[in-house]
């Protein structure tokens, strides 16, 4: 069954879902099959207790795992999800980071907004950007989950995330996230 928005048949009969704007899936975990995961891969009804502050994430309101619902090379599916104040950088102040400056050295105004952007998650941010939580990097790159000595990876790993993340204007995955709720409302 296609839990995608549209579903076409080609001209030799093979059936291909695709989303509102024409590509195969909202992020890969969607149309790489179900591994042997049999829980729903609606993503929009997806809902989950956050990984920090262990509170209620109803679809639509936190960042979930692409692997949220699916299984991937033997491991069960992650059912990692986050509120995006939740999901924040776990090393501030390892990473470098400029700073805008005035000519008399003083902080520039927007520096605090920046801050906040670069260190935590936004909304809606795994529908624009292939987000995989570092449970699922660890068990994809190392073969094994994660251990209490790798503190270190794992938040080089979140880093890489939450720039993935900020590479994207916070209004466009706000755009975004609400043009599918939208499309997701009048289904």
């Amino acid at each position: 069954m296609c839990t995608f928005l549209f579903q076409l048949t080609n001209p030799f009969g093979r059936n291909r879902c695709l989303n509102l704007y024409g590509s195969a899936s909202f992020f890969p975990s969607l149309f790489t099959g179900r591994g042997s995961s049999v829980e729903p891969h609606s993503w929009w009804n997806w809902r989950g207790n956050c990984r920090k502050c262990s509170k209620k994430v109803e679809a639509m309101e936190g960042i979930f795992c692409c692997n949220f619902s699916v299984s991937r090379r033997g491991w069960p599916p992650c059912r990692n999800v986050w509120h995006p104040r939740c999901y924040e950088c776990l090393g501030k102040g390892k990473f470098p980071m400029d700073s805008l400056v005035d000519e008399d050295g003083n902080p520039w105004h927007t520096n605090e907004e920046k801050l906040k952007r670069v260190n935590y998650a936004v909304k809606g941010a795994h529908l624009v950007v292939t987000f995989q939580c570092e449970t699922c990097w660890v068990r994809l790159l190392e073969g094994r989950n994660p251990e209490a000595g790798d503190k270190e990876f794992i938040s080089c790993l979140r880093r890489a995330n939450l720039d993935a993340i900020a590479g994207r204007s916070k209004a466009t995955i706000s755009s975004h996230a609400d043009r599918m709720a939208e499309v997701i409302r009048n289904c």
